[in-house]
This record gives structure tokens, C-alpha cells and sequence, in this order.
């Protein structure tokens, strides 16, 4: 899988292909709700880690089908003929299936990185704490909620919706509802239960469960929610941003940014000294005995104004954490891996990113 791209994107190009992902992203996982989780009962509440991981390949797949159709619009664009409003100068860059597996990857990363749960993505279980429950307060038993706990279930409502469909706007007032349903409970244990915000609606739906007595084996318990939607749900163009940072350097140093330009020159100098070490040719010596030698004959005015005017590098690369982070690099790479040093770079910061969010 091998989908060529002319960078840099234009402002045209990357607004279309984004959209697409944008669009693709919440309407594939919406898909897998109602096409796959619900026939088959599988739903968030699940014994973990069941639902965790069912939810983390739900958008992995998600990620990797919007990542290909934002690198496709982008080349079928160029191919139809939109690429005169690009730029004049630009270069042919691909789109591998590694680069796919790292953009699944970030994708995963700002999936949590904006509040997302994997196990979210799933469809709700009338009966049980739903996928938009993330916050609940105790029930003494099967009594009704009191005047003060009806209030702060309401702005519990007003933050995150009710709790098995997500629904915010629209809805008048959210009733208390029993988790587990009272019904459901032995000897009506007060320890068990809890309140969360619900919908008239879904109300509704639970008591015609209940009272149908077939419950544990009702599609009916199962709710899908493939239109509500959140802040994880944003899909960013993550494919763009790694064909935009394996451009090469010497013809888009003026127009990447500032993240841009750090991160690939940390992967050109991580790449060059396993270079140097490996080809150890003869031109690249006498470059290098050259360019000590006149570091070393240089006036000491001139090599303080050198370092005064890149601090900001110079502390970079003398920092530990830099230098423990290169020498794993290169470690990686000393397997003769068919991922280059951009992508264990980019892997590198996407892990940090992700597990920081969880």
C-alpha cells in the first residue's frame, strides 16, 4: 500500500482531504455501533478488560480506514488536476504502511489525549452504567432521589449528557435513574446502587425491559448512540502532518514550523551519525576532520557568538533526557528494522503522548 502525494499540500487540498477524515472518523464508528456491537450484545459495560480492548480496535480500525481516505482525497485531488493551486516547487512524497500504522497510532494518542474511553465507543446497556457515565453519585437504595440530589443530577446532565445515549440538548429534564435498576437488585441492597443522569427517553425504553422479564436476552437492552458526540471524537489529519514532516528538509525548511523543524532535525541527526558510523567512507572523514578543524582554529568571539545564537540547540542536545531518548533510537534501529529513524521518533513521542492520558 503505497499512496503518492505532491508536497507541500495546499491550503485547498488539506481543507478537503481533513474534512473527509473528519467526517469518517465518528460516522466508521457509528457504523461499527449499529452494524456489529449491537447485534452481536456487545456493549461498555463488559467485564474488563473486554470492552477496553473491543473499543480499542474499533478505533484503530476507525483511524486507519480515515487515514487512508484523507492520504487518498489528497492524491486524487492532485490527480484531477487541484494541484495547480499548490505551491509551484514540490516534492513527491509517499505514503507507506508504516506511515499508516504510526498515524493509527497518534490517532489512538489524541483519541485519549481529548477525554476519550475506549470502551465509550461501544453501545450502552439499558440496564447497566452506560457509556456516558462518567460521573455519579450515591443512591440510598430503591428510594427516589431528593430535592438536592435531583439538582446536581441535572447539571450532571448538563456536563455529559445522559448517561446510556449521550443525549445533552433537547432534553428537558434528566431523571435519577437506579444502577443497577432496582428491580434487578437483591434484597434491595443499598450499597449497590448508584444515580446517573437519563433521558425521558431511555427511561422509557428501561422500564419496557424490565417489564417484558426477557431482559438478559432483549436487543432492546442495547443502545446505540452513533450521533452524540464529543471532543475525542475530532479527527485531525494526522496523515498530512507525517507526509509534511518527510518532505525533504532543504526545499520545506521555510514553510515548516517550529515543532516541525525540531522534530526532523532530530531525526536527520539521530540518522546521520548512524551514517556516519556504518558507512565510515572516506568524503565523509576528511568533512568531518575538516569542519573540526576549523571549529578548533576558530577565534573564541566567534565560537561564543555561535553558541549565543544557538542556545536554545545546544541545550537541547546536552540535555540527559535528549540524550537517553537518542542513545534508545539507535538502539532500536540497531535491529536493521524496516521503520526508519523518522518513524521510531515519531513512535516515540506518540507513546509518551498516549501514555500520559491514560
Amino acid at each position: 500500500m503505497v499512496i503518492s502525494v505532491q508536497t507541500p499540500v495546499s491550503l485547498e487540498e488539506a481543507t478537503i482531504s481533513g474534512a473527509v477524515g473528519i467526517f469518517a472518523f465518528p460516522s466508521l464508528l457509528g457504523l461499527a455501533q449499529v452494524a456489529i456491537h449491537r447485534p452481536l450484545r456487545l456493549y461498555n459495560a463488559l467485564r474488563f478488560p473486554a470492552a477496553s480492548v473491543l473499543g480499542g480496535l474499533t478505533v484503530c480500525a476507525a483511524g486507519a480506514l480515515s487515514s487512508l481516505a484523507v492520504a487518498r482525497t489528497c492524491s486524487l485531488l492532485q490527480a484531477l488536476g487541484i494541484e495547480s493551486l499548490g505551491p509551484p516547487h514540490r516534492n513527491s512524497v509517499t505514503f507507506t504502511g508504516e506511515d499508516l500504522v504510526l498515524s493509527t497510532a497518534m490517532g489512538c494518542a489524541l483519541f485519549r489525549t481529548f477525554g476519550g474511553r475506549f470502551s465509550s465507543v461501544l453501545p450502552s446497556n439499558i440496564l447497566k452504567p452506560g457509556a456516558f457515565g462518567y460521573e455519579w453519585i450515591p443512591a440510598k437504595g430503591a428510594q427516589y432521589a431528593t430535592t438536592w440530589e435531583k439538582d446536581w443530577i441535572q447539571q450532571l446532565g448538563k456536563r455529559y449528557g445522559c448517561h446510556t445515549c449521550g443525549r445533552r440538548r433537547g432534553v428537558v429534564k434528566f431523571s435519577a435513574d437506579h444502577q443497577p435498576p432496582s428491580k434487578l437488585v437483591s434484597n434491595g441492597d443499598p450499597g449497590v446502587q448508584k444515580f446517573y443522569p437519563q433521558c425521558d427517553s431511555c427511561s422509557g425504553l428501561q422500564g419496557g425491559v424490565i417489564s417484558n422479564g426477557a431482559w438478559d436476552r432483549s436487543s432492546m437492552a442495547i443502545v446505540a448512540h452513533p450521533y452524540s458526540l464529543r471532543a475525542h471524537h475530532l479527527f485531525l489529519p494526522t496523515p498530512l502532518i507525517i507526509l509534511g514532516l518527510k518532505s525533504p528538509v532543504e526545499s520545506s525548511s521555510s514553510v515548516l514550523s517550529p515543532l516541525s523543524r525540531v522534530v526532523v532535525a532530530v531525526a536527520k541527526e539521530v540518522g546521520e551519525t548512524e551514517e556516519v558510523e556504518t558507512r565510515g567512507t572516506q568524503t565523509q572523514q576528511a568533512t568531518t576532520l575538516q569542519a573540526e578543524q576549523t571549529s578548533s582554529e576558530s577565534p573564541p568571539a566567534a565560537q561564543s557568538v555561535r553558541h549565543d545564537s544557538n542556545s536554545a540547540e545546544f541545550e537541547i542536545r546536552n540535555c540527559p533526557l535528549f540524550i537517553f531518548w537518542k542513545n534508545m533510537v539507535q538502539f532500536l534501529d540497531s535491529f536493521n528494522s524496516p521503520i526508519d529513524c523518522f518513524h521510531i521518533t515519531l513512535w516515540v513521542f506518540t507513546l509518551v503522548a498516549a501514555c500520559g492520558t491514560i
